[in-house]
């Protein structure tokens, strides 16, 4: 399946429920709260199962997107009901704006529209606010986190705010549905090496679909803390100085083990032989 809306970069994470129920009516907007960070700021923080959520797109200030989850798949955006009632996209941005705020950011509220009539278009979703009242009793159309938290009463969010402009967002998005023109697409923009748009794949411990950096990652972790039970936290791996980056290429990521460090697959892999191989030769030596 398609997605409705092509991002200006994906990076898609792995924070999702696996693959939506068929029903799906409603296109919820969320709020990235915090700094005003940009589209792939806020979706590189996601990648991490540490950040305990995701959306299917982000917005920026600028109007710049980016794609964290495939349509098809289930984000962790507003609790277990409403992740499942619709598509999600949240904004840079806070719940606590007021109606000038958010209009003074014409590119974002431009690219709310854009986004909104594509679902619109392909999902069948009506143009439509919709309150707490018509999202409990499936009504298809447009609302907010809010409007989540109350129909279900799973969390307490109250994003994107009383104040948010549903009805410029609507109508604007009514327009370009309508054939009414809409700016001209900035330039495409390069998508990050690594493995951010590959496939993801069963787990044979628990049936989660993970990506190959996600699955190096977690085997690292697991490995770092078995050789800091047998040798000691910040044990020496024995590396030469100058070594460790020869040769390494892609992107970087986060490690699971410390945040602030970040290493490309191949230092990943290598970091995990080194850490197994002392650990199967200390084994080794004790069965001798």
């Amino acid at each position: 399946m398609a997605n409705a809306f092509t991002a200006d970069i994906d990076l898609l994470t792995a924070n999702d429920d696996g693959l939506a129920p068929a029903g799906r009516n409603i296109f919820t907007f969320h709020t990235f709260e915090g700094q005003d960070l940009s589209a792939e700021a806020m979706a590189r923080y996601q990648l991490s199962p540490a950040a305990g959520g995701s959306y299917h797109g982000v917005i920026d200030a600028e109007g710049r997107t980016a794609r964290e989850n495939d349509d098809e798949y289930i984000p962790w955006a507003a609790m277990f009901t409403g992740n499942r009632a619709g598509w999600h996209w949240s904004l840079a941005g806070r719940a606590s704006f007021t109606r000038e705020q958010w209009l003074a950011r014409p590119k974002q509220m431009e690219k709310c529209a854009i986004v909104l009539a594509a679902y619109a278009k392909e999902k069948g979703i009506p143009t439509v606010k919709r309150s707490h009242v018509e999202v409990r009793a499936r009504q298809g159309g447009v609302c907010g986190h809010d409007d989540i938290s109350k129909a279900w009463q799973e969390s307490d969010h109250t994003d994107p705010g009383v104040n948010f402009p549903y009805d410029v967002v609507i109508a604007r998005a009514n327009e370009i549905l309508s054939g009414g023109t809409a700016p001209t697409p900035a330039p495409e923009r390069p998508q990050p090496a690594g493995e951010f748009t590959g496939n993801k794949y069963p787990s044979y411990l628990d049936g989660r679909e993970l990506r190959f950096s996600e699955y190096l990652r977690f085997v690292d972790y697991k490995i770092t803390r078995l050789y800091e039970a047998e040798f000691g936290t910040g044990a020496d791996l024995g590396i030469k100085d100058g070594t460790f980056s020869a040769a390494s290429v892609g992107e970087q990521y986060p490690s699971y083990v410390d945040a602030s460090k970040s290493f490309t697959l191949d230092q990943y892999l290598r970091l995990i032989d080194i850490k197994a191989t002392r650990l199967y030769e200390k084994q080794e030596t004790a069965n001798a």
